[in-house]
């Protein structure tokens, strides 16, 4: 088995997406020994002998519905047996979509950037930065660990059986920002503007929101009629949804209760009135 302090030998990433893209090449970049592999071969054919008997870490990135059914195939062929560390890369599932892996005396863990790829990219510096979401068997997570340094990122250990709320926060964060860009870029069309214009033009409103919400806390930067109790203008947004599209009013509904949990929030903190 890989000690945390060994080198990292030799890495095969099974998958030849946006994420498996990015990340061999990222590792290539810092003098790993990666290569990569269709995810879909290697579940039809298995890996190749020298992929199996070489490699010191096998990383799944792979879409969640083929973790699984990949993991056991692998189980099935398996010749690199207890010397191989197994990770996959998914937000949601746990550990436990490795347990045929895990069956057979491999260690197994998930390593999960959090990160958006929107295209292919072989930049060097792709994971600078970013945090990996970790958790799965102490010596998984120690290899995790390793890569994620090697990458010039950051490992923080999930609690064990919190995988799917981790997941929801980095969607809330990721997906569902760009949502509520989609849903304002929508509303400013209707009042006049082009789309290319609505995104220029509530740019920098979402970049200086953004950054102070990260740099000083959500309930510090919040700004607006819920923070002041301003329940007049937010009658008047009511108004002017159920006008122009009211199946959108549930979500302006529940943004306004989350705003009005940070007022609570920081008043009790402060101890405003």
């Amino acid at each position: 088995m890989i000690a945390d302090g060994s080198p990292l030998e030799r890495v095969v990433v099974l998958g030849k997406g946006r994420l498996g893209t990015a990340l061999t090449s990222a590792l290539m970049a810092c003098e790993v020994a990666a290569s990569a592999r269709s995810g879909r071969q290697t579940l039809a054919e298995g890996l190749p002998a020298d992929d199996a008997d070489a490699a010191s870490v096998v990383i799944l990135a792979v879409a969640d519905g083929a973790i699984q059914p990949l993991a056991e195939s692998l189980a099935r062929s398996l010749s690199f047996g207890a010397r191989a560390i197994v990770l996959h890369c998914s937000g949601v599932l746990d550990v436990s979509a490795l347990e045929s892996l895990h069956r057979q005396g491999c260690a197994v863990g998930s390593f999960h950037p959090l990160q958006t790829f929107p295209d292919k990219t072989e930049r060097p510096a792709a994971f600078r930065g970013v945090t990996f979401g970790i958790e799965g068997d102490l010596e998984a997570r120690a290899m995790a660990r390793k890569l994620a340094d090697r990458l010039e990122g950051f490992a923080v250990e999930i609690h064990p059986g919190t995988k799917a709320l981790y997941h929801l926060a980095a969607v809330l964060a990721g997906n569902g920002a760009v949502g509520l860009i989609g849903a304002a870029r929508d509303a400013m069309t209707a009042a006049g503007f082009e789309r290319g214009q609505a995104l220029a033009a509530l740019g920098p409103l979402v970049l200086t929101s953004i950054e102070g919400a990260l740099s000083r806390g959500p309930e510090a930067a919040l700004s607006g009629p819920v923070s002041r109790g301003d329940d007049a203008t937010l009658e008047r947004h009511r108004a002017a949804l159920r006008q122009w599209d009211p199946e959108r009013l549930p979500l302006y509904e529940a943004l306004v209760r989350e705003q009005e949990r940070l007022v609570a929030s920081l008043r009790s903190t402060t101890g405003s009135c």
